[in-house]
């Protein structure tokens, strides 16, 4: 298993890259051309690397990166690694949230799910049935634009939820709203 990259790690890089530039210069003389020389092709050798990497990120798309030499082994197996965690956790949140749909679609109760500005991020049949609403093309509308009763604007506009609202729709009918506000920070 690669570790993560360290200071002495990049100073042996260093030193084993301008250590045949000390030699050359020692014998043939001219000792500076021969060590920018050589960092010079370190530096474009990293600079090859950071190429690579963003072809890797932006272009190729595979799952496994280019395979990498020197520094540069540990940054890729470290970039690999959090691509497979990301890539399990969002399995498992696909898998929490279509627990989560399964459960509200056995609700007896239409459940319409906004964001604090009142977009409309999800709702379930009961809902689209009883409301009206339409999923998934009613996915990121405002409510009050399709649940238009001046008694519901006023209720969500007052943001005062200690009470459920109360109102006729129909004649003979009566629908309880109740609002439940689910704080986003606390996920």
């Amino acid at each position: 298993m690669l570790e993560r990259l360290s200071w002495k790690r990049l100073v042996l890089e260093l030193l084993l890259c301008c250590l045949p530039a000390f030699i050359l210069g020692a014998f043939f003389g001219y000792l500076p051309w021969f060590l920018l020389a050589s960092v010079t092709g370190l530096l474009i050798w990293h600079f090859w690397n950071l190429l690579r990497l963003s072809w890797w990120l932006w272009v190729d798309r595979s799952m496994t990166p280019p395979p990498g030499r020197g520094s540069w082994e540990p940054l890729l197996y470290g970039l690999h690694q959090m691509q497979l965690r990301n890539k399990k956790r969002r399995r498992e949140l696909g898998n929490l949230i279509k627990r989560f749909r399964s459960g509200a679609e056995s609700l007896p109760d239409a459940v319409v799910l906004t964001t604090e500005e009142g977009g409309i991020f999800w709702c379930n049949g009961l809902a689209q049935q009883i409301l009206g609403l339409r999923w998934p093309e009613d996915n990121g509308q405002n409510i009050l634009n399709l649940l238009r009763y001046p008694e519901f604007t006023q209720y969500l506009k007052t943001r005062d939820f200690s009470r459920p609202l109360i109102w006729c729709s129909t004649p003979g009918g009566i629908w309880k709203f109740a609002s439940c506000l689910i704080p986003t920070n606390s996920c």
